[in-house]
């Protein structure tokens, strides 16, 4: 590769849109490979890149080379990209070094078909559930559409601990109380977020939002099925869902992926840059 071929021009950059790295693919045996070889890894970097930073992030202007350092293809077509800002999610800016521990488990599920498709749903949602585009009352519909696509595929193609049709059968409180609780995630509903803690224990039903998974689903319930239970008000309200929404998937695919060190719990409001704690299942220890 030259080196002139990996500046690229700055009248193409600005504030919102950088090119920040430049990445080099190539066999551990040193053998060449085909082009058509290089579109699944890009495509597996750029649904763990999203899920990271929680917004639409991939490889631009790729090119390919010979064994003699030249030029033999370029990919110019535009790649699903948001403008740069940052999003309290898993991934702490001082604690980058995550993403290397994250990624070979991430990658190691994207190779496997069903893994593959159930981490691109749920990373599609988890993006789209961004409250710039949606909202957080909107946002938590479409963050349960993604819980409900990993609680299918962990708890009936992962562990078989139960059939499909009966999985169907279930109250979506229970899928996914199934599926954290499968995932060591805690089902209590955390008592940091106040707000919504303080719209379940004002709800007539009080039983129906005894946990986590039910107040979370509940919240969303009352937004998609008009009746008569009292309503929730209040725009924290929702905005603590959609974190506690959020919060699970994200520990769900972390479990997934094998990882067991520090993260940025988006529970924590606000969050505090560096702030970072050990992960549910890996408590530190005496």
């Amino acid at each position: 590769m030259k080196e002139h071929d990996r500046s690229y021009p700055s009248e193409i950059q600005n504030q919102s849109y950088t090119i920040s790295h430049h990445l080099l693919l190539h066999r551990r045996d040193g053998r060449p490979f085909q082009w058509c070889e290089v579109q699944a890894p890009l495509g597996t970097l750029s649904t763990f890149l999203s899920f990271s930073c929680e917004r639409w992030l991939a490889p631009t202007l790729v090119k390919g080379y010979d064994e003699s350092g030249e030029l033999t293809v370029q990919d110019w077509r535009a790649v699903r990209i948001d403008p740069c800002e940052s999003h309290g999610n898993w991934l702490d800016e001082y604690d980058a070094s995550a993403m290397a521990t994250v990624f070979p488990g991430f990658a190691r599920l994207m190779e496997d078909e069903e893994w593959r498709e159930t981490i691109r749903t749920a990373v599609y949602w988890y993006v789209r559930g961004n409250t710039n585009y949606v909202g957080p009352d909107g946002a938590m519909i479409l963050v349960q559409t993604a819980l409900e696509r990993l609680a299918w595929h962990i708890l009936v193609r992962v562990r078989h601990s139960i059939s499909g049709r009966k999985f169907a059968d279930l109250p979506a409180a229970v899928q996914l109380r199934r599926v954290l609780d499968a995932c060591s995630v805690p089902l209590d509903l955390p008592s940091k977020l106040g707000e919504l803690t303080k719209a379940a224990k004002g709800q007539k039903d009080e039983q129906d939002w005894a946990d986590g998974p039910q107040t979370f689903v509940a919240m969303r319930n009352q937004l998609v099925h008009p009746g008569k239970r009292k309503r929730v008000k209040g725009g924290r309200a929702y905005y603590e869902a959609l974190q506690l929404g959020k919060w699970y998937l994200e520990l769900i695919l972390l479990r997934s992926c094998g990882f067991n060190g520090s993260y940025a719990c988006r529970l924590n409001i606000p969050m505090w840059i560096g702030g970072v704690e050990p992960l549910p299942w890996n408590p530190p220890k005496p």
